[in-house]
């Protein structure tokens, strides 16, 4: 178990034993850091995490309070919602076949489809920026749809439509993630617009797997829930945390 992942649980569990009543204040992140014996960042990821999860409250100048004694605990996560399964089986099947789409689409791809996919880029870049993250959902999805309707081929852009909503949903919680994760999810578009550009199939599939294996990662981290076997392997070949 990482250092992040023993911290997680040792502070749901703390919460999930009473030591903090609803509406309370927890300790200050040094506080917490001294006691839980981690780093103030591993602590803060941490909280990070539990407010994706609606256990806790950030707020900020004011400090972090408990909002539910609901942490999840693995006890409590033999099964998954039917919302879960799909988003399950939705990044399986992106895996499969969004990386051989890219592919196509960085051979098929004009310069007014490169431009429209720029323009959709430096739409997210403000969405960041302002801190929407509907319109962070919204904005890559856009960014796909523009992606798949490059290979020319209209029953591809129909697949990817019915994915978008499913593997997108990790986007709800954009601003609860570490700052170097918000980053590494821009970076991974940004790196496959650069091979669209260059009209390198090989990279552009290989950037497609890169993305859709780290959206895997997250849905993870902070929808409290697991990938298919498939899938983690992938993010163990990758050293990606699930």
């Amino acid at each position: 178990m990482s250092k992040e992942d023993d911290t997680l649980s040792q502070l749901s569990q703390q919460i999930e034993e009473g030591k903090w009543q609803v509406g309370e204040r927890l300790p200050a992140e040094r506080r917490l850091a001294a006691v839980l014996g981690a780093s103030r960042n591993t602590v803060r990821n941490a909280l990070r995490v539990l407010e994706a999860r609606g256990v806790v409250d950030i707020r900020r100048g004011s400090g972090c309070y408990l909002r539910s004694p609901d942490c999840g605990l693995p006890a409590r996560r033999l099964g998954a919602t039917s919302s879960d399964s799909r988003a399950q089986h939705a990044l399986e099947a992106a895996f499969v076949l969004l990386p051989p789409i890219a592919a196509l689409c960085a051979r098929r791809i004009s310069p007014d489809g490169l431009l429209q996919l720029e323009e959709k880029m430096i739409d997210l870049s403000q969405a960041i920026y302002s801190k929407n993250a509907q319109t962070i959902r919204e904005d890559i999805s856009r960014f796909m749809e523009h992606l798949v309707a490059e290979s020319g081929n209209p029953v591809l852009s129909h697949i990817v439509k019915m994915l978008a909503a499913d593997i997108h949903v990790v986007f709800d919680v954009f601003f609860s993630m570490a700052d170097y994760e918000r980053e590494d999810v821009f970076a991974d578009l940004a790196k496959l617009l650069h091979a669209l550009k260059k009209h390198d199939q090989a990279t552009a599939r290989m950037r497609m797997e890169d993305r859709i294996v780290r959206l895997s990662a997250l849905f993870c981290k902070y929808l409290d829930t697991r990938c298919s076997a498939y899938l983690l392997n992938e993010m163990e070949e990758r050293e990606m945390p699930s």
